[in-house]
């Protein structure tokens, strides 16, 4: 496709991939690779919110080079048609197999409140419908943020040189944050330790931090001489402590945790970027794939539930379960991707633009 890196659409899948690993049923013959999937799945999140981070500050970057402004509102707008149409449609679903399907009808003074947190995308700091949503609250958060940010930025003397500087109390800020909710609340939980936005934006904006330097520093040159192997070494490394230890059985990876997982994303994606694209026919194919991972994440969910309940629940094999919820809720992905996403960015071009244009269209952010 053109407009797209294949190297950061193979990360997406890989992301993807990781989370579905983590949500997947344990094999009852405890094999040691769907138990370390099961462990440390859930870093894929973090590798998405440095990819964020990164990609979608570059299009300011980008637009502040083209301009020298940006149009907040024009990019929220466009940021609207990228996550909103997918997302309400699987939350639509959501709530009419609950309420309509449901036996027995869950209570509408339960659900209520949790169907506002969804659709206002405050799910990650409220009961919610699904386990998964809470990460699209955090980007939501990031997206305001830095639409506010940068024309703040452009009017001051040094403007996004600040970045890094912004940057740096966002890392400290975050970790002293999780550190003293460590403390606060020393039993691990997710909606306290991993889900609010205030503990979390140092991974987004860390995205930030590698655009400005890609943008604004070279560094793509200045890393010319680094192999590409020795990236995903250190990515590898830097990531690998999730898969080894239980996250509640150590504390610390509730906070320092955290901090390397944003390094070895970063380490990851400054070595897929380099693949900009490939002869390979297999590796199109997988970059389809990852470039329709919204789409993929958003669902995966419902199609493990939906393996569980024809498969497992009726007494067939794991290994049926298994290929059905990790191929199938990549296939289900992908329509979903060209029957929705294109759609609304075909729309998306067309009003803010007056034309189509397919590099657009097919861009990923």
């Amino acid at each position: 496709m053109k407009g797209r890196n294949l190297g950061l659409d193979l990360l997406r899948l890989f992301a993807v991939l990781l989370v579905m690993g983590r949500h997947i049923v344990p094999d009852p013959g405890r094999t040691w690779i769907i138990d370390a999937l099961r462990r440390g799945g859930w870093i894929g999140v973090d590798l998405f919110f440095v990819l964020s981070g990164f990609l979608v500050s570059g299009l300011l970057f980008k637009e502040v080079e083209r301009t020298g402004r940006v149009r907040a509102g024009r990019f929220l707008v466009r940021r609207g048609f990228r996550i909103y149409p997918a997302f309400y449609v699987m939350l639509l679903y959501i709530v009419l197999t609950a309420v309509v399907f449901a036996v027995p009808r869950p209570p509408m003074e339960v659900m209520g409140p949790r169907i506002l947190a969804e659709a206002l995308f405050v799910q990650n700091y409220f009961p919610a419908l699904s386990i998964h949503t809470w990460s699209l609250a955090v980007e939501e958060h990031f997206y305001f943020g830095i639409a506010l940010l940068f024309p703040l930025l452009l009017r001051t003397r040094k403007g996004l040189d600040l970045v890094p500087w912004i940057f740096a109390l966002l890392a400290v800020g975050c970790l002293a944050l999780r550190a003293q909710t460590a403390v606060r609340v020393p039993v691990f939980d997710d909606a306290v330790h991993v889900f609010p936005t205030h503990l979390r934006m140092d991974a987004l904006f860390f995205g930030v931090f590698l655009a400005w330097l890609f943008h604004r520093r070279q560094l793509t040159e200045r890393l010319a001489r680094v192999p590409t192997w020795a990236l995903v070494a250190v990515g590898c490394l830097l990531l690998s402590p999730a898969f080894l230890v239980e996250m509640r059985r150590a504390p610390w990876m509730w906070v320092y945790g955290l901090s390397l997982l944003s390094l070895g994303s970063g380490a990851l994606l400054l070595a897929g970027i380099r693949l900009q694209s490939s002869q390979r026919g297999w590796m199109n194919a997988l970059g389809s794939a990852g470039a329709a991972s919204y789409s993929i994440y958003l669902w995966h969910i419902l199609v493990n539930a939906e393996a569980r309940r024809h498969i497992l629940a009726t007494g067939g094999s794991w290994l049926l379960y298994a290929v059905v919820y990790v191929v199938g809720g990549v296939i289900w992905g992908m329509l979903l991707h060209r029957g929705i996403e294109w759609p609304t960015l075909r729309l998306r071009d067309r009003l803010m633009t007056g034309h189509t244009n397919p590099t657009v269209v097919s861009a990923p952010e």
